[in-house]
């Protein structure tokens, strides 16, 4: 894919890309566009669609920025204006209960949490201001914490 567009972001991937299917430089232009201001973002899908571009087509990068910081999305931003409104606000939780009957193999259960968050990125997410700013960063996977209390003792 050949980019029209007069940016650093542009420049680097055309010169890194080798080919149509170069899937190593379509994640690094999908890593430098999460980066960018929304303004930019905003122009540089219009222009790709001029050219007959489409993101959607572009590999998904397996971690956006590592350890960096990362901007959040445009739907993280709205949620974080309305935590900062109301930071003890509960309108965004989901809560549910799982009633299980027999014998409980905590060892799987510890194991099925551990995979679920090394899999998913958005568990490992951590979210703070960097001069009036949000950011987040994605935690390395590590082992979830999952407290067992007995209650099979108690009347219902």
């Amino acid at each position: 894919m050949k980019l029209n567009i007069d940016s650093p972001l542009a420049d680097k991937h055309q010169q890194q890309s080798a080919g149509p299917n170069n899937t190593v430089a379509g994640a690094d232009l999908v890593r430098r566009f999460v980066a960018l201001p929304l303004e930019k973002r905003q122009l540089f899908l219009e222009r790709l669609r001029q050219q007959g571009g489409d993101f959607s087509q572009l590999p998904i990068p397996a971690h956006l920025c590592g350890d960096d910081e990362i901007p959040l999305s445009l739907v993280q931003q709205g949620l974080w204006i309305l935590h900062q409104l109301d930071p003890s606000s509960t309108a965004y939780h989901i809560a549910g209960g799982v009633r299980i009957s027999g014998a409980l193999a905590l060892d799987a259960l510890q194991q099925a949490f551990n995979g679920l968050a090394a899999r998913h990125d958005a568990l490992r997410s951590v979210f703070y201001a960097v001069d009036g700013q949000p950011r987040q960063r994605i935690r390395a996977p590590m082992p979830v914490s999952v407290d067992y209390h007995d209650l099979s003792g108690l009347a219902a």
